[in-house]
This record gives C-alpha cells, structure tokens and sequence, in this order.
C-alpha cells in the first residue's frame, strides 16, 4: 500500500518542514477517520474500514497503537459488523486477527458471534442475514479456543440443521454457475465433525461430513470449496473412488493441473488407484511441454 509505505517513511525521516503532509501516524489516522465518516450509510465501503486495521496491524510491529486507536480487536468486530453481509468479510479479517494476542481472542472471541445479535442457534429467515449469521460463526470459530469433540459434533450438527432449515425454507438459491450463503453452513458443519474424528480416531464423523457435503453440492453444484473439502476428506478415509468422482466434479483443467491437480494425485496412489495417479502425473507433464512459457516458477 503506496500510502502506508510513504507515511511511515516520513515518519522515520523526521520531517520537520511545515508541509500539510501526513507524516504521523496522527494524521494518517486521522485521514482514514474521515474517509469512513465520509461515506453515506447506503454506500459502505470497506476499504476505509481496511485501510485502518492495516494501520493498526502497521503501528503494533514497533509498538502498542491502542492509544490512539483503540483495541484491534475491537476494530475486527466493527469491520465483521458492517460487512458480515459479504463472503469475503472473514478473510479480510485474518490478516489483522493474527496480530491480536491469542489470550485475548480467545477471551473475547464470543465478540464475534454476538455483535449482530446472533447466537449458534440462531435462524435467520433470509439470505443476507444467512450470510451475516455465517460470517458471525466462522469469525467466532477463527479466533476461539478448539472445542473439546463433544461440543465439536454439537456445533456440527446444529450447523446441519440449519443448513436443513435454509433447505427447507427456499433459502438456498445456488445456480448452476453460482454458490450461495447457506452452503456456509453445511463447509463449517463438515469441519467441525472432521476435528470431532481426530480427537475421537473415528470415522463417523467423517462421512456424516462427507453425506451433508454431497447433499450441498447436490443443491449447489459450482461451489468448488465443498468438491475440495470431499476430495480431502475421501482421502482421509482411503477412498480413491469417492475422491476421484469428487476430483471428476471440480473439473480441473489447464493451469489447474498444477495449481490443484496435487490434492488428488498426491494421495491416489497411496489409496490403490496407482494407475490413476499416473494417468494424472502424465496429463500435468504434457500441459507442462505444451505451456511451460506461460507457467512462472519464480
């Protein structure tokens, strides 16, 4: 970010001179308060709002920004309050959550789950609140403490029902080219029984992961996380035939063999299906030959 990278250049030169420059991290903040401020409440963007967590995540390399901004925790949930309603607003979050002291995420991780009023039990009755209750879970579960299995399966299967109820209710509206918010439910329900398996050393949990992930990707046939998330989980039962028809789905093609060609081939041949595994190496090798000038290894 050109502007962060100057202001703290200025800063560490010391300028002296009386230009009406942002040259501390004052006026930097400033700035960015005024660019939020600014917007009107119908056109929200969340640059501003990013803007000022890349500051806070600058100041607390060398120091301690609380002062003149208050808790980065804090921020997250703000920037989670006002853009829960969008898919990427948990992303946009982890670059800051992981300069926040874990005790204390962990100690106010229910921040997350509760700043639009929500709870796991919650059911919201329409897409953007779907959306809104997702982000609020997954930005709870991202910084909270690992949940012994017990209350793993519990949160795994409330998160299937509710994926049920958006089922039942017309609330998933996926298209043949396009996801939707509920199949959130059903990618957070499958994680939380994958970590109930490990703890447990059992496979349970792992294929009523695997029968709601088909179930959303019977509903929602474009969204590649769910075929990603069946491809690793076949694998983690040994089953090559499972992972292939999954692998068959995602559809990968050209550039992809490199990219993600490995989450099956890596693991076929060890699952028995040797000969698929080279069929794979073989179709990457010949994209290789054909196209090495447009692949980068740098």
């Amino acid at each position: 970010m050109p502007y962060f990278d100057s202001v703290f250049q200025l800063m560490k030169q010391n300028v002296t001179e009386e230009y009406c420059i942002d040259d501390t991290a004052e006026k930097c903040h400033e700035f960015i308060c005024q660019l939020v401020e600014s917007m009107s409440a119908g056109r929200t963007l969340r640059g501003p709002y990013l803007a000022r967590l890349e500051l806070w995540k600058r100041l607390s390399v060398e120091g301690d920004p609380t002062s003149l901004m208050g808790s980065g925790l804090a921020l997250c949930v703000q920037y989670l309050r006002v853009f829960a309603n969008k898919p990427c607003a948990v992303p946009d979050l982890r670059p800051y959550l992981a300069m926040i002291p874990q005790k204390e995420r962990e100690d106010k991780s229910k921040d997350f789950l509760t700043c639009l009023g929500f709870d796991e039990n919650s059911e919201p009755d329409n897409i953007e609140d779907v959306q809104r209750h997702i982000s609020c879970i997954s930005a709870w579960r991202l910084v909270a403490s690992p949940l012994p299995a017990a209350e793993a399966l519990d949160l795994a299967n409330i998160l299937r029902r509710h994926y049920i109820r958006c089922l039942e209710k017309g609330l998933v509206t996926a298209t043949t080219t396009e996801f939707c918010a509920a199949d959130g439910y059903g990618i957070l329900a499958a994680h939380h029984y994958f970590y109930a398996a490990v703890q447990q050393q059992s496979s349970a949990p792992i294929i009523d992961a695997l029968c709601l992930l088909e179930l959303v990707l019977h509903h929602s046939p474009a969204n590649f996380h769910v075929k990603l998330l069946l491809i690793k989980l076949y694998h983690v039962l040994g089953s090559a035939g499972g992972a292939e028809s999954a692998y068959a789905r995602l559809e990968v093609k050209h550039i992809q063999l490199v990219s993600l060609g490995w989450t099956h081939c890596a693991r076929a041949a060890a699952a028995g299906a040797a000969s698929r595994a080279l069929q794979l190496l073989a179709d990457t090798r010949v994209f290789h030959n054909h196209h090495a000038k447009d692949v980068s290894y740098s």
